[in-house]
């Protein structure tokens, strides 16, 4: 359930990004912003494989302590939506707000 919806987080916030772009904003994670060079659809695909990718490595080390600590890797799931949900929240508001 957890990669559903981290998968379909970074998938929203990925269009959200989009439409601020088009209308007048920046992408300021440079990583994102070198694929966004190549078109929407290389931004898009960069997007999903990376958050793929680290949704499946964390689920591979669910159960790996954090930095020799009693926490295990699993309580980041919570983390990353909460994250997630952020950015989403301020790219919506930036969209009803300001823009």
């Amino acid at each position: 359930m957890f990669v559903l919806i981290s998968i379909i987080l970074s998938l929203v916030d990925a269009a959200l990004t989009l439409y601020l772009i088009h209308h007048g904003a920046s992408e300021v994670n440079p990583v994102m912003n070198f694929f966004l060079q190549f078109g929407p659809g290389a931004f898009i695909s960069a997007k999903y494989i990376l958050t793929s990718g680290s949704v499946l490595l964390l689920v591979i080390n669910q159960e790996a302590y954090l930095l020799r600590t009693r926490i295990r890797a699993r309580a980041l799931f919570w983390v990353i939506i909460f994250i997630f949900l952020s950015v989403i929240i301020w790219e919506l508001y930036l969209i009803f707000y300001v823009i």
